[in-house]
């Protein structure tokens, strides 16, 4: 049976072809995205008992500036008169305020801020799949290597995009930390 022209300059390349140097063994790390998913469903089914301030658990930005602002009227910085509108400051109302945002509360929004970070981290596996160029192999190699890394490629990318899904979610419940969030199947 004939060879085709392609197959036929393959085992010619392979005949003519010299010794090169060996290609280091590449190193592919996906990130655990299970456990990432897992973890992630777990936090947005989390709900953190609180004092809630029915205004700011409807209105995240509203909530976001007032937390901010309940540490620039709190601690060392305490003070009884607002330092935006100048006006009074009841110490029952600094209470409500700590009670909505209170230590359960903080430690919910760290534990999303760090998962949020891990995965953030996890989406940069692959800027460093660390697969050898194509040129550091035998050229009838070459052909299929590059459909391989193309695959590898597109499978990372899939990976990337999945967990951008799981990044939005976790952006969503930070904006919403009162309400029940799932991952779509």
């Amino acid at each position: 049976e004939l060879l085709t022209d392609e197959e036929r300059q393959q085992q010619l390349a392979a005949k003519d072809g010299k010794a090169m140097e060996r290609v280091a063994e590449p190193s592919i790390n996906f990130p655990d995205f299970t456990s990432l998913t897992t973890r992630t469903q777990a936090m947005l089914e989390r709900s953190v008992v609180s004092s809630v301030i029915g205004e700011l658990a409807d209105n995240p930005a509203i909530a976001e500036w007032v937390n901010a602002g309940l540490g620039l009227h709190t601690g060392e910085n305490a003070s009884s008169k607002c330092r935006f509108c100048d006006q009074s400051l009841s110490e029952q109302r600094v209470q409500k305020l700590e009670a909505h945002f209170n230590d359960e509360f903080r430690r919910f929004q760290a534990d999303l801020d760090g998962l949020v970070g891990e995965i953030a981290s996890a989406q940069d596996f692959a800027k460093v799949l660390g697969v050898p160029p194509k040129e550091a192999l035998y050229t009838n190699l070459r052909p299929e290597y590059e459909k391989a890394t193309n695959t590898l490629a597109q499978q990372a990318g899939t990976v990337r995009l999945s967990l951008d899904v799981l990044l939005r979610a976790l952006k969503a419940k930070r904006d919403e930390p009162f309400k029940r969030f799932e991952l779509g199947h």
